[in-house]
């Protein structure tokens, strides 16, 4: 077999440069077909016309493209084959062990630059597949739901191939078609196109049989109509990428988002932490983690997430709902308490980071954040709260700034290494915070005060000093955050001891008081 795609150089008009012609033979199933056609606009965009020798179910999505699509001619038949080297342990290198980076630039196809620096085009790409819908496929969907409840979750819960390893068990199936409809009044549509999967006799458990014919195109049209797809590691979840369709990707062991999916914002990947917990610190933002506990599905918490793909979001918008509930998982789970220190017994910064991202969110539509105090310690969400990257995460998503500030080299390292993903919506500052905040010259939207360690000596008057300093700055609008501040026998203790009350004398009111004190004007 030859090694390199048939390329010949096509004639063009007058003054015009001409193109290569780059024929190929690409005969896989739907979720390697989908992923090649994403591929195919980093040729085009290169002087190259690209034509596609398929099956004929899966025309539409090289069409999509910008290919051609041929019957027969090709004379190199893509392997798409996998990577020698296993997913990345480590912060970026993105395209490290993933089978779709791996075929950038790789035989047979032309080599048009590093994977490495086409990574990140490759995952901006966007297909629509509306254009290219044929009509009675569209009207096919309508009269295959509209007549349904809604909201429509379209299921599909067994691959077509490595079903044993992809699949989810049929036990926990059932258990979360139940799980589901208890939670919402819509109606499952279970994709099957061989008979494989279990049934539910309920009006809201709907079963392709019960509908009819569902080809690509009718496939690609519901999912332009429905309002949730979940789906394991097989065609329908990855098709959903030339959708908007909100999708939750279900992994097994031995299948991770990071190695056989692109990122996508609209898709949520839940992965069992028993499995993955070694690759997801390093994962979790490009391609929206949902930490599953366990090496097991639990229908009940798998039925909760999908709930809340269908509610409104928390803290950011429709468009970054899946980003939103992995926000919701860092506040709500990984930041819970899970002991004391010598100024309290419970630290609930689960519940004051709640209140300060969901007021942020009212007030701010591009909030600037100052941190006094960075992150230090690895993953240390339920210790010291993490909020660094939690907070650069909030703002990266929000087109917001995060500036944290510490005198320490060491932490300052740390936290670089660990914001980096976030890439410009972070700042991270060595230096006193104090003469920070005196010579910062822009509105402060929320300023979180956490630089001083309760242990040494002046932590209050320090935490005073730095509030004076950013005083200037603050608006009527601006929010106030002390970590370390519990209200005991009387008196408000530790970093806000001496802050708090200055503010409460002063017309500032609480917005929330737990181990954090959140203060605002009224």
């Amino acid at each position: 077999m030859n090694t390199t795609a048939t390329t010949s150089r096509v004639s063009t008009v007058q003054g015009r440069t001409p193109r290569e012609k780059l024929c190929v033979s690409f005969c896989h199933g739907l979720g390697d077909c989908s992923y090649f056609a994403h591929l195919i606009p980093l040729y085009t965009a290169r002087g190259y016309d690209v034509e596609v020798e398929c099956t004929a179910d899966k025309a539409i999505l090289f069409e999509a493209a910008g290919a051609k699509v041929i019957d027969k001619g090709a004379l190199v038949e893509h392997a798409w084959g996998y990577p020698s080297q296993p997913t990345h342990g480590g912060h970026g290198h993105f395209w490290q062990g993933s089978k779709l980076g791996h075929n950038i630039s790789q035989s047979p196809l032309p080599n048009i630059g590093p994977k490495t620096e086409l990574w990140d085009e490759y995952c901006d790409t966007r297909l629509d597949i509306r254009p290219h819908l044929l009509p009675r496929d569209v009207e096919t969907a309508r009269r295959y739901l509209d007549p349904l409840q809604s909201p429509i979750v379209l299921m599909h819960t067994k691959g077509n191939t490595g079903q044993t390893r992809k699949s989810l068990p049929d036990d926990v199936a059932l258990q979360f078609y139940k799980s589901l409809i208890d939670r919402f009044d819509g109606t499952i549509i279970l994709m099957d196109w061989d008979n494989r999967v279990p049934r539910l006799a309920s009006h809201r458990v709907r079963h392709l049989d019960d509908l009819g014919e569902c080809g690509t195109g009718v496939l690609l049209a519901m999912m332009t109509q429905a309002d949730l797809l979940v789906g394991v590691d097989s065609g329908p979840l990855h098709a959903s990428r030339f959708t908007n369709i909100p999708t939750v990707g279900l992994w097994m062991s031995g299948h991770y988002p990071a190695t056989y999916t692109l990122p996508r914002e609209a898709q949520l990947n839940v992965v069992l932490e028993a499995h993955t917990k070694q690759w997801n610190r390093f994962k979790r933002i490009p391609w929206n983690l949902y930490e599953h506990p366990g090496d097991r599905f639990d229908p009940e918490i798998v039925a909760d997430v999908c709930q809340k793909m269908i509610a409104a979001p928390r803290y950011l918008d429709r468009q970054q709902l899946a980003a939103d509930i992995q926000l919701q998982q860092f506040v709500g789970q990984f930041c819970r308490g899970r002991g004391g220190n010598s100024l309290s017994q419970y630290a609930d910064r689960n519940r004051s980071f709640d209140v300060v991202l969901k007021e942020t969110s009212r007030r701010f539509e591009s909030p600037t954040i100052i941190e006094t105090g960075t992150i230090r310690a690895e993953e240390d969400w339920g210790g010291a709260g993490f909020f660094t990257y939690l907070a650069a995460d909030y703002v990266y998503r929000r087109d917001g700034h995060l500036h944290t500030v510490d005198t320490s080299d060491e932490s300052c390292r740390f936290a670089r290494e660990w914001t980096d993903v976030f890439g410009a919506a972070v700042s991270v500052h060595q230096a006193d915070s104090v003469s920070f905040l005196q010579a910062f010259a822009d509105p402060i939207d929320v300023l979180v005060l956490d630089s001083l360690d309760t242990y040494e000596p002046g932590h209050a008057e320090h935490a005073q000093r730095e509030l004076e300093a950013a005083l200037p700055n603050l608006h009527e609008q601006s929010i106030i955050v002390f970590d370390d501040t519990p209200w005991n026998a009387g008196v408000w203790t530790g970093k806000g001891a001496r802050a708090v009350p200055y503010l409460l004398e002063r017309g500032w009111q609480i917005g929330y008081a737990g181990y954090q004190v959140v203060l605002w004007k009224p």
